[in-house]
């Protein structure tokens, strides 16, 4: 494994969805720079962009209640910044460099590309993670989340005739 990278392990939320831990991670740490989002289904941007809707319109309602000039003026900045970042799932795009990219790991393994934010939904083999992360910056971060808790049998209240 490689040592170029930070790497931060996150636990699958329990409160929330992993899309909005995902959109509310970007919105607080990464607004800047390529990024790329390792998930299993294509369908999962849409679930990131609507947590990332709730982020920004939670800053906004922030804002709108802020009566510090200085603190409204770092909110304006930080929503417009918001506002430019593009979410993707077209290849030509992903050279964008203010882009959220979200692909396959057997994607991007394929054709690494170099970004700051890297995050990894589902476990990878170490093969496959050094093929990711071959093209990352040193300094870049791997948000690695672990795999979701197992689920818990229903259980069934027996039935008395």
């Amino acid at each position: 494994m490689s040592d170029l990278q930070q790497i931060e392990y996150r636990a699958w939320p329990q409160t929330r969805s992993l899309s909005y831990d995902i959109a509310r991670h970007i919105a607080d740490y990464h607004l800047h720079g390529r990024i790329f989002v390792v998930a299993d289904t294509s369908t999962f941007l849409s679930a990131v962009r609507k947590g990332w809707f709730r982020v920004k319109r939670k800053l906004d309602l922030e804002r709108a209640r802020t009566v510090d000039a200085e603190k409204v003026a770092a909110l304006r900045r930080k929503l417009n910044i918001m506002d430019a970042l593009v979410f993707t799932l077209n290849p030509s795009m992903a050279d964008t460099p203010d882009a959220v990219f979200f692909t396959t790991s057997e994607e991007l393994a394929k054709k690494p590309r170099q970004c700051l934010v890297l995050y990894l939904t589902h476990p990878v083999d170490d093969a496959t993670y050094e093929r990711l992360t071959s093209y990352m910056p040193v300094g870049g971060l791997v948000v690695r989340y672990n795999e979701p808790p197992p689920q818990q049998p229903l259980h069934r209240r027996a039935w008395r005739h």
